[in-house]
C-alpha cells in the first residue's frame, strides 16, 4: 500500500490526469492482497435449534475463525422437537437437497444426531467433505471415520468427576444419575456406568420427561452418597422458578455434573467447552478447503474442560467441604441466575 510519502513523490512525478487511476489501481492491489476472495462454500449442520446453548457455542466458535474463508451457511435438525422416525426422515432429507442442491466444499456437523441420521446413512465414503464435532464418548457405532469424514469427538470428564465425587462424599460408593429419558443420555449413563465400576460405584439411573418428574426425582438424592446430573435435553416444561429453590433445600448430598447447562442446579461441575469442539472443527474445515484430504487428518477428542462450584447449593450440604478445593474452582451462584 502507498504511504504519504510515496503519494508525493508520485504527485511530483506524474501527471495529473493519470494520477487517480493508478492511486486506485494501487489501493485496489492492496485490498486483494489483505482480503481473500470468498469464492468456497461452508455449511452448518446443527442436531439442535437456535438457542440451545452447547449448539450455538460451536457455532459462535465456527463462525469467529472462519470469517473470510468461506460463505457459511447453517441448517437445524431440531433433534429435540423432531423425535419420530417420520420427522427425522424428512429433516434428514431437507437437509440432503441443500447440500445436493448448494453443494458446499466442506460441511461440519455438531452433535450425535447429524451424525447418525445425516453423515453415517447417508454420506459414506462420499465426495463431500464432512467435519463432526460434539459426538459423545465415542464414534464406534457410526463407523467413524469415512474417507470423507474426521472429527472431534465430546469426551466428557467423568473420571476426574468421579474420583473427585468419591473424594468429596467421603468415599461414598452409592450413587444415583439424574437424566431425562432419551437415547442421548441413556449412552452418556451407560458410558459413566462403566467408568464408575472403575471405582467401584455402584450408579443407577433415574430418567425423567418433564420438569415436575425431575424435582421429584431430586428428593431421592439423599438415599445416596451423591448424584449425578445428566443434561436437560428434550425435559418439558424445564423452568428455573421459585419452586426449585424449595426443591433444592432438601437436598443434602453431593451432586456433580459434566454439563454447563447444569450448573445453576448442581453443586459441582466438570464440564467440557463447546468451544474447543468448534475451534478445532473450523481449523480442520480450513484445512480440508485448502486441499488436505479428511482422511489425512486424525479425529480427536478434546483436552480441555473447566471445575466449577455452585456456593448456593454448596451451603446447603450436609458433607463438609474442603475448602482448598474450592480455591481452583470457578464459582456460579443461582441467586444470579433466578
Amino acid at each position: 500500500m502507498l504511504d504519504n510519502n510515496s503519494t508525493k513523490a508520485i504527485n511530483l512525478t506524474i501527471p495529473r490526469p493519470l494520477m487517480l487511476p493508478i492511486l486506485l489501481l494501487a489501493m485496489a492491489t492492496a485490498s486483494m492482497a489483505t482480503t481473500p476472495s470468498i469464492d468456497k462454500k461452508c455449511l452448518y449442520v446443527s442436531s439442535f435449534h437456535e438457542g440451545h446453548e452447547w449448539s450455538d457455542t460451536i457455532e459462535n466458535s465456527i463462525r469467529e475463525k472462519m470469517k473470510g474463508q468461506c460463505e457459511l451457511r447453517k441448517v437445524e435438525m431440531d433433534s429435540e422437537n423432531n423425535t419420530s422416525p417420520d420427522e427425522i426422515f424428512k429433516v434428514t432429507n431437507s437437509i440432503i437437497k441443500v447440500i445436493d442442491d448448494w453443494q458446499p466444499d466442506v460441511v461440519i456437523t455438531s452433535d450425535d444426531t447429524a451424525a447418525k441420521y445425516l453423515i453415517a446413512t447417508h454420506y459414506r465414503d462420499d465426495k463431500t467433505p464432512f467435519v463432526f464435532s460434539g459426538v459423545n464418548g465415542t464414534v464406534d457405532e457410526y463407523g467413524f471415520p469415512f474417507k470423507n469424514v474426521t472429527g472431534i469427538i465430546e469426551v466428557a470428564p467423568i473420571k476426574t468427576m468421579l474420583r473427585e465425587a468419591v473424594k468429596i462424599s467421603r468415599f461414598g460408593r452409592r450413587a444415583v444419575y439424574l437424566g431425562p429419558d432419551i437415547a442421548l443420555e441413556k449412552k452418556n449413563f451407560s458410558r459413566m456406568k462403566l467408568i464408575a465400576e472403575e471405582f467401584k460405584i455402584s450408579l443407577e439411573p433415574l430418567y425423567y420427561s418433564s420438569f415436575s418428574q425431575w424435582k421429584r426425582a431430586l428428593l431421592k438424592i439423599n438415599e445416596y452418597d451423591f448424584a449425578v446430573m445428566g443434561s436437560n435435553a428434550d425435559t418439558k416444561n424445564w423452568a428455573f422458578d421459585n419452586e426449585l429453590e424449595t426443591v433444592l433445600e432438601v437436598i443434602k448430598k453431593p451432586t456433580f455434573t459434566t454439563d454447563i447447562s447444569m450448573m445453576p442446579y448442581t453443586a459441582f461441575g466438570f464440564t467440557k467447552l463447546a468451544t474447543e469442539q468448534g475451534e478445532w472443527a473450523a481449523e480442520v474445515a480450513i484445512r480440508i478447503l485448502n486441499g488436505t484430504p479428511p482422511n489425512e487428518i486424525p479425529m480427536a477428542s478434546n483436552k480441555k474442560w473447566e471445575f466449577w462450584v455452585n456456593e448456593d447449593i454448596i451451603s446447603r450440604l450436609s458433607t463438609p467441604i474442603n475448602r482448598r478445593l474450592l480455591r481452583k474452582a470457578k464459582r456460579l451462584q443461582t441467586a444470579a441466575l433466578d
